[in-house]
């Protein structure tokens, strides 16, 4: 409580000096030797300096999003299906070599992905991320040396699965430093 007490009166005081020097005039004067100098106090022979302001910069409000989505805005479409989601990086089967444990993952939905619904994307049978747009692509940390699965699956706005793609499956080989020559 001390503390929060000693801050405010410091606060209080920064704002007051900030009013005086504002109020303060600045006088401008050269001396016998040619040098300029600045004050706040008169001298004869000094002219009053106008001071600006300062520049500030007052950053925009933060817009709040006109639109949001609701059960009511996604129309029950029974009609609608859609045809394919599928892991398009890395291809079934591919070998990357020495990825530094990073791996760019690209997820493709036909058709586009309607608003309200996403596209989980597992990992090794587990969710790692969920993407609003499609196509997208990613990058997936920690994927180390040996054999992974992704398989991307598409979920409507209550969340139920809707369309599943095939699982990839892929492999990362990692040059060993110990492997001599």
């Amino acid at each position: 409580m001390h503390t929060l007490k000693k801050l405010t009166a410091i606060i209080a005081m920064l704002a007051l000096v900030g009013v005086v020097a504002a109020q303060t005039k600045t006088y401008r004067y050269v001396d016998e030797d040619g040098t300029v100098h600045y004050t706040d106090q008169p001298v004869e022979g000094a002219e009053v300096v106008e001071i600006q302001p300062a520049q500030t910069f007052q950053a925009p409000a933060i817009r709040q999003p006109t639109q949001t989505v609701s059960d009511s805005d996604v129309v029950a479409d029974e009609a609608f299906r859609y045809t394919s989601v599928s892991i398009t990086q890395p291809r079934q089967g591919e070998t990357l070599r020495n990825t530094g444990g990073n791996i760019t993952v690209g997820i493709a939905v036909a058709p586009e992905l309607r608003r309200g619904d996403s596209v989980n994307v597992l990992y090794n049978g587990q969710k790692v991320q969920r993407l609003n747009s499609s196509p997208a692509t990613f990058t997936l940390a920690e994927v180390f040396r040996g054999e992974h699965t992704l398989q991307a699956v598409v979920v409507d706005i209550n969340g139920t699965e809707v369309k599943k793609g095939n699982t990839v499956t892929f492999y990362v080989q990692q040059t060993s430093v110990n492997r001599r020559r």
